[in-house]
């Protein structure tokens, strides 16, 4: 719901077709080159979607142009961008992506549990707080 929130907000800020960027975050890249870090690039992927929404927040259409362009990116990387047109049948676009975001959000939650079990409090607090 928070992905759909800030692609539709950014989207009606912008006024216009983004597609998505052929950079992505320096985060995001490290996060997957690291062995397929999941947990760590969908931190990143909400990372860029908070600050998005600061900039549609402000009405700042030229970063949020910016950040939806990254956030589309890496949902495409996924394969989970909501506006691609292989999601596109809405009657069971939202269903079909469910069981996605729910390996996608176990991962991070036993990624904290590690953290936790390992006493790494700045990592466990990191993830919550990417999570809430």
């Amino acid at each position: 719901e928070r992905i759909d929130s800030f692609l539709d907000r950014a989207s009606n800020l912008v006024g216009e077709q983004v597609t998505a960027s052929h950079e992505l975050s320096e985060a995001f890249v490290i996060a997957m080159d690291d062995d397929l870090g999941t947990p760590q690039a969908v931190a990143a992927l909400f990372s860029q979607i908070t600050e998005g929404n600061k900039s549609v927040s402000i009405g700042d259409a030229e970063a949020t142009r910016h950040h939806l362009s990254q956030v589309k990116a890496m949902l495409a990387v996924f394969g989970l961008d909501p506006q691609a047109p292989e999601w596109a049948d809405t009657a069971t676009g939202d269903a079909r992506l469910e069981p996605v975001v729910d390996g996608l959000v176990q991962a991070m939650l036993d990624q904290r549990a590690e953290a936790r079990a390992r006493k790494d409090w700045t990592t466990a607090d990191a993830i919550r707080d990417t999570l809430t």
